[in-house]
């Protein structure tokens, strides 16, 4: 199984916990032993194919929640999950929120350390920077769609009283952004 989901992973990158690509193949599973198809529990399949039922296997968690859990608290979070184009663009819209808020946390805990403490953050985060150089650019071009220019705003100006919940950050730290291997010791900017 493929942990990336979202797309994206490049050589020597993988996510803190590589099981939200579990979270639907157990659904699928589930869901078809709801309607009768002869799969074997879990416990069966387990002791007839430990190497195939060790697919179905989740046993990461933070917080003493599973990845499943934090997937149900995102998508509660969004509110919808139909695959159209207007839902992907609110997820889109989401995870700009949740950047825009990584990088504002960002430079506050930027100008209040520094020496070896800075250069740790920065090594952690510093990814940040691309993401504010990025959004610049979006919003300098033009005959973009108007989502874009939104999503880039959302980036570079950071509400503060639209803070992602607990579990939605988490959800984007831990089981859905791509990390470099030696960036794992730090999942999120409240680790630093």
């Amino acid at each position: 199984i493929s942990e990336d989901v979202t797309g994206g992973l490049l050589p020597n990158e993988q996510r803190p916990s590589a099981e939200l690509c579990r979270v639907p193949l157990r659904q699928m599973y589930e869901t078809a032993r709801r309607a009768q198809v002869p799969f074997p529990n879990f416990k069966t399949l387990n002791e007839k194919d430990p190497y195939v039922a060790s697919y179905f296997v989740m046993q990461d968690s933070r917080l003493g929640y599973s990845a499943k859990a934090y997937s149900e608290f995102y998508s509660e979070w969004v509110g919808k999950t139909a695959p159209t184009p207007e839902v992907f663009e609110l997820h889109m819209i989401h995870y700009c929120v949740w950047l825009g808020e990584k990088l504002h946390d960002y430079k506050i805990l930027f100008r209040n350390v520094s020496g070896s403490e800075r250069d740790k953050l920065n090594a952690q985060w510093g990814w940040l920077k691309q993401v504010e150089y990025d959004a610049d650019n979006v919003r300098r071009s033009r005959g973009l769609r108007r989502q874009m220019y939104h999503g880039a705003a959302l980036v570079k100006f950071f509400d503060e009283s639209k803070r992602v919940p607990r579990e939605a950050d988490i959800f984007f730290n831990y089981f859905m952004h791509d990390f470099a291997s030696e960036e794992l010791r730090f999942a999120t900017l409240d680790d630093q």
